[in-house]
């Protein structure tokens, strides 16, 4: 059985017409009127009226009852025959897709299916689908997702490989990296063009032409301007200041922020800033090298100090050195690709264009998966030359509704999953028109999440934003909230890249120190009239340290986050950048991203110990192996959060096509 997206349990091809042979058998081939059940199992008009009643829908209440009104019938779920007529309609339609009926290789103009079938209509389009060809490759394969263009499947892609082919001329599009390209340059016409490639029902001829027209105009366009040498970032001011940058003034504070703001999404019911301080405090750019060289160290000792600073988890220690003997002896490296038990959902997803390996599990929260990644290729248009830019990304979606346990908290991270793509190659171009600098990198790494947190209110729920990029010789690390990232060095060695947004406790009661306040967080709070909330049992250490909106109906763990917008802006959205030179040494180098439901189990340290312990059972390990064993690992040890690991190398990253 295969079910729709309606609810309906599509039965196989083979099985559909064995029912529908017995009912030819039994009923007039063009009176009967047939239709379709959820379980899948057809059913002709008269049967349905005989098991329902004509009168089975009679009203009861006041007037129309005492005349005997009624509407049409209905069976136990409430489902007329109309719907059960909208059911087949809808499995035949997912018969056809199945079959060669709709591929162009095909000369057979497929007519519309009526909205109701007889007994003969019925018969005779099975025997249709029943002789059409079957489409090749219908397997896992086929049908998974493209991770550098999540809206087309390999098999969707091959056949646009192939309608692609059979209209090409020179200087035209037609390789998987052209395709990706114009993903990235001209998304909208791309993803239209895959469509009429996939069903040509959904357009025609002209609308083909101009699309491929626009396209290879485009392809054309780009393909002069297509930089084959890495993105040389200049140590320089910025300089297109009169155009990206304008000067305010808060409170007093004059700096400098973005000429293109998006506007903060919810009410505020804040006494310390309005709507523009917020926009304005979270546009904030600089102009500066210095300022920003200062920025860039800063933050990159600070994930050094906090990563280093972690304990180590008791349950994740006893995976590394368990007590016994024979254990000891046994190989950590798991063979595993796919996890499914009582409580975890566990599979891997690789790219074989980006080198991309991503594990997700959805632990055993009460909650479903929440987290989301994403890994694509950008094209971005820097300093007059187009530069593919390969982006990583990971999301932990949160919900503070706790009287909803449906995963809402997937939504914005799925939202900021989808529009990073758009958003950070805008910020990108908007801010290295001229020379691509380190100041403009910045300043696009940094704003691009506060974009993301304004597409839409979300007033309970929020999300993490970590994502990653290199350019010429720099891997530059944004990161909004508590997923974290850290570069595993050819030598084994570690270089930390993010410190997880949190909060310090100021109250000696809770093992504090009035002079976190100053702590970068802690301040961002006290600017915006935020206050700490401490648990009365587990704050005791310092930690479990909360924050709360001058109106806001709870605390939240939050101290930046992307939504949460019912806390009054009291959470920054800006993400916190780190950026680090690599070394010819580096080429073998490569990049983890992982979730909070990793690091809830297991401390950099940890998984630097497991993953070096890996590399060495097995040189030549792949990310995809990496990334299962680091998730395997971290839920074992008993981990009950969403889990996300992303793993790639770095040398594929900076990788010019």
């Amino acid at each position: 059985m295969a079910m729709s997206y309606t609810g309906v349990n599509y039965p196989r091809l083979d099985k559909f017409n064995e029912q529908l042979e017995k009912l030819a058998n039994e009923n007039d081939l063009e009176q009967t009127l047939v239709g379709m059940d959820r379980s899948g199992h057809l059913i002709t008009k008269a049967q349905f009226e005989k098991k329902y009643g004509s009168w089975g829908n009679t009203l009861t209440l006041g007037f129309s009852s005492k005349l005997g009104f009624s509407g049409p019938s209905k069976d136990g779920e409430g489902e007329t025959f109309e719907s059960y007529e909208r059911n087949l309609q809808r499995c035949i339609e997912h018969y056809r897709n199945k079959v060669r009926l709709m591929d162009r290789r095909v000369s057979k103009q497929v007519e519309a299916l009526p909205s109701q079938f007889s007994l003969a209509t019925t018969v005779n389009m099975a025997t249709e689908l029943s002789e059409a060809p079957s489409k090749p490759f219908q397997n896992r394969a086929f049908n998974s997702p493209v991770v550098a263009m999540p809206e087309f499947t390999e098999g969707g892609l091959k056949t646009l490989l192939d309608f692609l082919a059979s209209t090409s001329t020179q200087d035209s599009i037609s390789s998987r990296s052209d395709i990706m390209m114009m993903y990235s340059l001209d998304h909208e016409n791309m993803v239209k063009l895959y469509k009429l490639a996939n069903n040509p029902a959904e357009g025609d001829a002209t609308t083909e032409k101009k699309t491929l027209q626009i396209l290879h105009t485009t392809y054309s366009e780009a393909r002069k301007s297509l930089s084959h040498a890495p993105v040389q970032v200049k140590d320089e001011a910025l300089n297109t200041l009169d155009v990206v940058l304008e000067t305010c003034s808060v409170h007093g504070e004059s700096f400098e922020r973005s000429t293109n703001r998006k506007r903060y999404p919810s009410s505020l019911n804040n006494p310390s800033m309005t709507t523009g301080d917020l926009d304005s405090r979270e546009y904030k750019l600089e102009s500066l090298p210095a300022e920003v060289n200062a920025c860039l160290t800063g933050n990159l000792e600070r994930a050094a100090r906090a990563q280093a600073k972690e304990g180590p988890s008791s349950s994740f220690e006893k995976l590394l050195h368990p007590d016994d003997p024979a254990a000891k002896e046994t190989p950590k490296l798991k063979k595993v690709s796919f996890i499914k038990d009582r409580f975890v959902d566990m599979q891997v997803v690789e790219s074989r264009d980006l080198g991309t390996a991503t594990a997700m599990a959805t632990g055993a929260p009460m909650y479903g998966m929440e987290d989301f990644s994403t890994s694509f290729r950008c094209y971005c248009r820097l300093a007059g030359k187009i530069h593919p830019l390969t982006v990583t990304a990971v999301f932990d979606g949160h919900n503070g509704d706790m009287n909803r346990h449906d995963n809402a908290g997937q939504e914005p991270a799925r939202l900021a999953a989808s529009k990073l793509h758009e958003t950070f190659k805008e910020r990108m171009e908007e801010q290295n028109s001229g020379d691509v600098t380190r100041v403009g990198v910045y300043n696009a790494m940094a704003v691009t999440p506060v974009d993301l947190d304004r597409e839409k209110s979300f007033q309970m729920q929020g999300s993490t934003a970590l994502f990653a990029t290199v350019l010429g010789n720099q891997l530059w690390v944004s990161n909004v909230g508590d997923c974290r990232a850290f570069m595993v060095r050819e030598d084994g060695s570690c270089q930390p890249l993010t410190e997880d947004a949190r909060l310090f406790s100021e109250d000696p009661e809770f093992a504090g120190d009035p002079e976190h306040a100053k702590e970068p967080f802690n301040a961002i709070l006290h600017e915006r009239s935020g206050q700490l909330v401490y648990h009365p049992v587990r704050s005791k250490d310092g930690t479990h340290i909360k924050a709360q909106g001058p109106s806001a109906p709870y605390a939240v763990s939050s101290a930046s986050s992307l939504g949460d917008h019912n806390q009054d802006g009291i959470l920054t959205a800006r993400g916190v950048v780190t950026h680090v030179p690599l070394e010819s040494g580096d080429a073998n180098s490569f990049l983890v991203l992982c979730s909070d439901g990793a690091t809830e189990e297991a401390s950099t340290a940890q998984m630097m110990e497991l993953i070096n312990t890996l590399k060495s059972e097995k040189p030549d390990i792949t990310p995809g192996e990496l990334a299962a064993n680091i998730l395997y690992y971290t839920y074992t040890a008993g981990s009950k959060d969403n889990i996300t690991v992303t793993v790639l190398p770095l040398n594929m990253m900076s990788r010019q096509f």
